[in-house]
């Protein structure tokens, strides 16, 4: 029995990544080649997502507004989290989601 407490734990130790790296922050030059007008998000005048909802959750006690995007080149994948940070410097205090537009 202690023997799989032990294996339990180490597993446990090593599955868990104690430094899991966060949303990267962008700097004010990253900051200023992104813009928003009316729903659309535009990165160096391009458009590359937009609005798709804003609704409010009530979860433990807390009132958290939530954003959700959506990008619409699902191969810009690396940008996501680009994208996610630049909307989190607007609204710090808000969940943020990002979808990837359906091909039709």
């Amino acid at each position: 029995m202690k023997a799989l407490v032990i294996f339990s734990s180490i597993l446990l130790f090593f599955s868990c990544d104690v430094k899991k790296k966060g949303i990267p922050r962008i700097s004010e030059k990253e900051a200023a080649e992104y813009s928003i007008k009316g729903d659309t998000v535009y990165l160096r005048g391009n458009k590359i997502a937009y609005l798709n909802l804003m609704e409010w959750e009530y979860h433990k006690g807390k009132l958290v507004r939530e954003i959700s995007l959506v990008q619409f080149d699902r191969t810009a994948q690396n940008e996501t989290l680009r994208l996610i940070s630049y909307i989190r410097r607007q609204h710090p205090r808000s969940k943020i989601e990002v979808k990837f537009k359906e091909e039709n």
